[in-house]
């Protein structure tokens, strides 16, 4: 059979069980070997294989024996008997016959095997989707709660506690904004839609930009907070404000996971061909049974009732998968529970620019002169009063609309320096209306701001294709109304 591609091994005695257990192609019999408790106990040799298995059992047997006279009843289906004298082809054939039929049962087994498997996975991440819908609900309603109640404090607060009240409400807001926005980055890098804005940056403003997002947890859970960055700037080719996030997501798991009061160290420097960043806290730690998924979506290590801090456990999936697209490393490191933890990224360093410039994202936006004419154009009527309001307030000369045809009506009368213009609109969604800015000589001198709940930069790009001045998502910051107010004054 060696000559025919065909291993097999031979034994005077019937090891059955063990070759089965093995995995044998089929078994080769005389009918010699057959009868008394031989039998028996290939009987239970094959009355012990899975499922799925069936090894076939080849008698060699006397020329004219009856089939399945020699062999045990319980095997008779699986048995092919070859008569003596035997013919080298036929024997062959029928060898060959046998095990692919029992390669047919193998692909079977795997079929199962990977059958069971996409169960199991199907079942995790049910649990999972039903667990991060469980968080999603709680830490949605956290900020909504205190939103509500604020406003009818507001409506009953003597003026003087309305500025306390106020600031409350808004960090409630940025929150619920920063849950949203975390959301909208994991379907956008499931989907592949992140694309990084790559430049010359330093590993320094990165850090910096990163402490800022942060510092509002840090200081609330009264962190004695260090830093420890080199005064030589180290270089990266990188999306500065993404970079800035795989910061913050590190600097606020070690916020949330440490109690008040403890210490967390942020270290920046250059490492040969790498820039290095570690965060390093004295918190509840990670037990080495949890370190493996730590970066899982939807994660969170010890999630108790008793977490105040919330958060939907993605911040740490997000760092990884952002600093994998700058062709970088993240790790964690803990000596177990109630040990702290240090989290390690590497990216690669780049050279220094040419000629040195102030680090992208130092931008200033001078002060928008008032007394503009504005136009806001939204299908929430909410939405576009209280912006509208918001501008009046500063000065501004505002009108709105609620539809396409109507905003581009009010445009040819009222000849907006401004339009703040929704893309979701009835009529004309913002990309017709954009068009028609930017086909009529009174209106294309105007700054338009597309204000969107799609921030991919497929959107971005369509949104610059008809004519668009600026792209923000929504819910519109003041800083940015104010970034649009600037890019208006000084066209």
């Amino acid at each position: 059979m060696t000559g025919a591609g065909i291993a097999g091994a031979s034994s005077a005695n019937p090891p059955y069980p063990a070759r089965c257990a093995r995995g044998a192609g089929a078994l080769l019999l005389t009918e010699e070997q057959l009868g008394g408790s031989r039998d028996r106990l290939l009987t239970q040799a094959l009355g012990a294989q899975p499922t799925w298995s069936a090894i076939p059992v080849i008698v060699i047997a006397r020329e004219s024996r009856r089939p399945g006279a020699a062999a045990p009843t319980a095997i008779a289906s699986s048995v092919m008997l070859v008569e003596r004298p035997v013919r080298m082809p036929t024997f062959l054939s029928v060898v060959q016959a046998a095990l692919r039929a029992r390669m047919q049962q193998y692909e079977i087994r795997d079929a199962i095997v990977q059958l069971r498997a996409n169960q199991q996975a199907l079942q995790e991440a049910d649990r999972s989707k039903d667990a991060f819908l469980a968080m999603l609900a709680h830490e949605l309603r956290n900020p909504l709660a205190p939103l509500r109640s604020g406003v009818e404090l507001l409506r009953r607060a003597p003026p003087d506690a309305a500025a306390k009240i106020q600031a409350m409400m808004e960090r409630q807001l940025g929150q619920l904004v920063r849950l949203v926005d975390d959301l909208l980055d994991v379907s956008r890098i499931t989907r592949g839609q992140i694309e990084l804005r790559r430049e010359r940056v330093t590993l320094q403003a990165a850090v910096a930009l990163g402490i800022e997002g942060s510092r509002p947890m840090l200081v609330a859970a009264q962190h004695a907070f260090r830093v420890d960055v080199p005064d030589a700037p180290v270089w990266l080719d990188a999306d500065l404000s993404r970079l800035a996030q795989v910061v913050s997501n590190l600097l606020n798991n070690a916020a949330k996971y440490t109690p008040n009061g403890g210490r967390i160290t942020l270290s920046a420097r250059g490492e040969g061909d790498e820039a290095v960043i570690e965060v390093r806290d004295d918190g509840v730690g990670i037990a080495r049974e949890d370190r493996a998924g730590i970066f899982r979506m939807f994660t969170q290590v010890g999630h108790t009732l008793d977490r105040s801090q919330g958060g939907l456990g993605i911040g740490l999936a997000l760092a990884q998968s952002l600093t994998t697209m700058h062709g970088g490393t993240i790790s964690v490191a803990s000596e177990g529970r109630n040990l702290g933890s240090t989290f390690t990224v590497r990216l690669p360093s780049a050279t220094a620019p040419a000629e040195e410039r102030a680090p992208a994202g130092a931008v200033r936006v001078a002060a928008a002169s008032v007394g503009q004419r504005v136009l806001v154009v939204d299908d929430n009527v909410d939405g576009a009063d209280t912006l509208s309001v918001l501008l009046e307030l500063e000065g501004h000369d505002v009108r709105v609309a609620h539809d396409g045809p109507t905003a581009l009506a009010v445009a040819r009368e009222f000849s907006p320096d401004l339009v703040f213009l929704d893309i979701g609109l009835p009529g004309l969604d913002g990309y017709e209306v954009a068009r028609g800015f930017r086909g009529d000589p009174s209106l294309a001198a105007a700054t338009l701001v597309a204000l969107t709940g799609w921030g991919a930069e497929a959107d971005r790009q369509r949104a610059r294709d008809v004519g668009f001045n600026l792209h923000f998502t929504k819910p519109i910051s003041h800083e940015q109304i104010e970034l649009a107010l600037a890019a208006s004054a000084g066209r």
